[in-house]
C-alpha cells in the first residue's frame, strides 16, 4: 500500500510547486527534476539512518584544505602560541 501512494505524493508536491510558481511568477523549468531531488533525498535519508543503525559512533568527515601532495599548506596552520 505505501508504494501506490508514493506516485499521488510526487504529483501532488510537484501541483504544488506549479501552484505556488505562478502566484509568485516565478519559472517553473527547475521543477523538473523534483522528482529526482526527491529520490535523492530519500536514498540519503536511508543512507543515513543505516549508518547510524550499523554503525552509531563512526564519523565519515570530508578532508578539506589539503593540497595536493595531501599535506596542509604552512599558512593553514594556526598558532597559538602569543
Amino acid at each position: 500500500m505505501t508504494l501506490s501512494v508514493l506516485p499521488a505524493v510526487v504529483a501532488e508536491t510537484i501541483e504544488q510547486g506549479v501552484d505556488g510558481a505562478r502566484r509568485r511568477g516565478l519559472s517553473r523549468r527547475a521543477l523538473v527534476f523534483l522528482p529526482l531531488w526527491l529520490l535523492m533525498l530519500s536514498v540519503a535519508s536511508w543512507r543515513a539512518f543505516f549508518e547510524l543503525w550499523l554503525r552509531p559512533f563512526h564519523w565519515e568527515k570530508t578532508e578539506h584544505g589539503l593540497t595536493q601532495r595531501g599535506e596542509a599548506d604552512a599558512g593553514d596552520q594556526c598558532n597559538f602560541s602569543g
